[in-house]
């Protein structure tokens, strides 16, 4: 097949470009709100998208002039994460004269605040907080900035566990050894797993973490990987699905693979060779399925990524949702 002329856009300007617009659709994670009257579907989300300290807000998906702010932070929310139950969100507020990130807890029907970390104060930088399943924990990225680890230098991202049972809200490294370093963390659905990229550039790739029987460090798996994505972890945690980066006629694009983390063996979900560029997935919540953010590098070609859903006994595809003039990705 011939490839058509395509204009020359690199892949960093369609991530800058799809982010922003993700951000001007304001949709970074859906709340369930119990309500009074009746149960409301609603949407929490940054605003403002452009210039400006960014707060959080939330609207009820049926009437989006209802939308109402709920953090006030003098110097903003750099990013925020909303509990299962939807009753809380954890998010990560910039300190004004440091510019580093403490944790706060807002609940949503008290409007009450809790300060959960002391990051400032010690001069650690803590963001990205992610709820367990349970919401009795919070998984979140910590940076030391000033001074140093021992056997570490600053500046390193690692994973941090908040314990949200305990008074103090105690918290502590996800693995003691401080050379384990790594961003972005999720959950399996069923709290099993924990999933992160590994950024050691000896070493790079995603690493699972099994918690089914208590805390051993033996049970911690590496799925080498050199995009620097951690993926999406099946509900059960079984699975795993994450992009790989391939090149093709001079141009590096992206396909997706799968590692089955009982079996140890990985599969291609979608195939290297073929005229597409798979960069994102996410699993439907009855494992049957996964949503695809995909860009197809033929006369099919647009600027950004449009959303797939394949079925995952037949291995069919179908457009869900599609506009050219936006790229679309997981939020």
């Amino acid at each position: 097949m011939t490839q058509a002329k395509q204009p020359t856009i690199s892949r960093f300007d369609l991530i800058v470009w799809g982010t922003a617009i993700i951000l001007i659709i304001g949709v970074a994670l859906v709340a369930y709100l119990a309500q009074s009257n009746a149960d409301r579907v609603y949407v929490a989300y940054l605003s403002p998208a452009y210039g400006g300290l960014q707060n959080i807000w939330i609207s009820p998906l049926d009437d989006p002039d209802e939308a109402e702010q709920v953090t006030f932070s003098d110097g903003g929310v750099f990013n925020f994460g909303v509990s299962n139950d939807g009753r809380s969100i954890a998010y990560a507020d910039r300190d004004v004269e440091t510019g580093l990130t403490d944790l706060f807890l807002l609940n949503l029907q008290t409007r009450r605040v809790t300060k959960l970390t002391n990051c400032v104060q010690v001069g650690d930088d803590c963001k990205t907080p992610i709820f367990h399943p349970d919401d009795s924990l919070i998984a979140y990225e910590r940076v030391t900035v000033s001074g140093s680890l021992q056997n570490a230098g600053p500046g390193a991202i690692r994973i941090w566990l908040l314990d949200l049972s305990t008074s103090d809200y105690s918290t502590q490294r996800l693995f003691e050894d401080s050379q384990v370093i790594g961003h972005s963390p999720q959950w399996s659905m069923d709290g099993s797993r924990i999933a992160f990229y590994n950024s050691d550039i000896a070493a790079p790739g995603v690493v699972v973490y099994d918690f089914s029987d208590g805390f051993d460090e033996n049970r911690v798996k590496l799925i080498p990987s050199n995009y620097g994505d951690v993926g999406s972890l099946s509900p059960n945690g079984n699975l795993l699905v994450f992009p790989e980066p391939i090149r093709r006629e001079e141009q590096v694009y992206t396909f997706l693979q799968i590692a089955d983390l009982v079996e140890s063996a990985f599969i291609d979900l979608t195939p290297a060779e073929a005229p597409i560029d798979d960069i994102a997935a996410q699993w439907h919540p009855d494992s049957n399925s996964i949503v695809i953010a995909r860009r197809f590098t033929d006369d099919r070609w647009t600027p950004g990524y449009q959303l797939y859903q394949m079925d995952m006994e037949s291995g069919d595809v179908a457009e869900l949702v599609y506009d050219d003039r936006y790229s679309h990705g997981d939020g």
